[in-house]
């Protein structure tokens, strides 16, 4: 699983948008829990697959909460439904 859990990391690190697209992952599918680690490799490769395939795709990053200006909401998660 560490293997997987670097690669959601890597992308992560990537760009905001790869970032932004792990965290709506996470508040959509696995209850808001951000950390790879903490998910099973099942999960982490069935984003990974997703990511790669373009099935999900980059999102705008969202502004952080209490700071920040600007009205942007945010990014749109989509995930194609095969």
């Amino acid at each position: 699983m560490g293997d997987l859990a670097e690669q959601v990391k890597v992308i992560q690190r990537s760009d905001p948008g790869a970032k932004q697209a792990w965290w709506d992952y996470c508040d959509h599918h696995l209850g808001g829990v951000k950390d790879p680690g903490r998910h099973e490799a099942s999960v982490l490769q069935e984003f990974l697959n997703g990511y790669n395939s373009g099935a999900i795709q980059h999102a705008t990053p969202q502004p952080q909460k209490g700071g920040g200006k600007g009205g942007s909401k945010g990014g749109a998660y989509t995930m194609g439904c095969g």
